[in-house]
């Protein structure tokens, strides 16, 4: 999954883990998921205003067509 913290034994070859090595990798993960988050979150904000937007329009056009 992450060759970077993968070592492999000189003596026997057994395949080994540099856990120390992953930390940096999750942090810099970590960063990426909450930009990623951020943009989301900002997203969804904005298609929530639109919707109520579009909503009101609707009404405004319902209301319109009963008086009709």
């Amino acid at each position: 999954m992450i060759p970077e913290v993968v070592n492999v034994g000189k003596d026997n070859g057994y395949l080994s883990v540099s856990y120390g090595n992953i930390v940096s990798i999750l942090i810099e993960s970590i960063k990426e998921l909450n930009t990623k988050i951020e943009g989301l979150e900002q997203e969804n904000k904005t298609l929530k205003t639109d919707v109520n937007t579009l909503k009101n329009q609707m009404k405004t056009v319902l209301d319109t067509i009963k008086l009709i």
